[in-house]
């Protein structure tokens, strides 16, 4: 089997639950996905995927939800001017 690749144009960003929609969608296991994702140290997280059909192109919509995060870095806007 050949090489896959794929490669994004993000010349004015992109939203990570597109992203991960949009690998699912072409393949990638969610279950997979989240079994690597498990290996990371956070907990108390949720990964989910559904399709759906917006304006006649079909697709996957990745949802991810997990706690707040509430750890004050102690750091403002103004001293990052």
């Amino acid at each position: 089997m050949g090489v896959r690749l794929a490669w994004f144009h993000c010349f004015s960003g992109v939203a990570g639950d597109m992203t991960l929609g949009s690998l699912l969608d072409a393949g990638a296991d969610l279950d997979e996905v989240k079994g690597l994702l498990e290996r990371l140290p956070v907990g108390g997280w949720d990964l989910t995927a559904d399709p759906v059909l917006r304006c006649g192109l079909a697709g996957i919509k990745a949802h991810g939800s997990g706690p707040r995060w509430t750890h004050n870095i102690g750091r403002q806007a103004a001293s990052s001017r």
